[in-house]
């Protein structure tokens, strides 16, 4: 009588594995991309308050909301200065706001960038010194 060899499930998980790595990786990479948002809608933020503070003070508002921002996030900010609209029915107060217009980083900051932005804009009522 002959014998009847199999190999029954051995390797079954190796390939289960195999076959799920390339949606687990995909998953991974729309986190990341799901992150790197995130970041540049804080950093547009933060960046357009640095230049509102500087403006407060006198300082150079574009120079102080580069110099907030990450370095992979420098090359593609676009800073504005402009003033704050006042109110309908209101007269013009004088105010300065600083806006900042970040594009989104694909995967990594620094090397593509993708065709989406984020702004933050920030204000500051300049008074008058005693």
């Amino acid at each position: 009588m002959r014998r009847r060899t199999t190999m029954g499930d051995n390797g079954q998980t190796t390939l289960e594995f195999l076959g799920l790595l390339p949606i687990l990786f995909a998953v991974l990479i729309a986190v990341w991309q799901g992150a790197m948002l995130a970041l540049t809608f804080i950093f547009a933020g933060h960046a357009a308050a640095a230049g509102a503070r500087a403006v407060s003070v006198g300082a150079d508002a574009r120079a102080a909301a580069v110099r907030d921002l990450p370095s992979g996030w420098r090359d593609a900010a676009a800073i504005r200065l402009d003033q704050w609209p006042a109110a309908p029915g209101t007269s013009p107060a004088p105010a300065r706001a600083v806006d900042v217009d970040l594009s989104v980083p694909l995967l990594f900051p620094g090397l593509w960038h993708l065709p989406l932005h984020f702004s933050g804009r920030a204000g500051v009522l300049q008074e008058d010194r005693p």
